[in-house]
């Protein structure tokens, strides 16, 4: 699975979490998920998120490589 937004790639990994890899970009939706088929979903709007806040590995969570990646569908 690889979705690609501006500037960001979105990767699922043997663990079935998601890399997210970029650099100086902003996540600018909030509530990002993943449903059961390990698909990226975006819920709410407003909330930015600029550092390596998610969780890893085994579980269904996000990571982030680098600071300030970007996640933003709406480009």
């Amino acid at each position: 699975m690889n979705i690609i937004y501006k500037r960001c790639t979105i990767t699922k990994n043997g663990d079935h979490g998601v890399k997210m890899i970029g650099n100086k970009n902003i996540i600018t939706r909030n509530m990002i998920k993943l449903n059961k088929y390990h698909q990226i979903k975006l819920l709410g709007s407003g909330n930015k998120i600029t550092k390596n806040n998610f969780g890893v590995k085994k579980s269904k969570a996000l990571h982030t490589v680098y600071s300030r990646n970007s996640f933003n569908k709406n480009k």
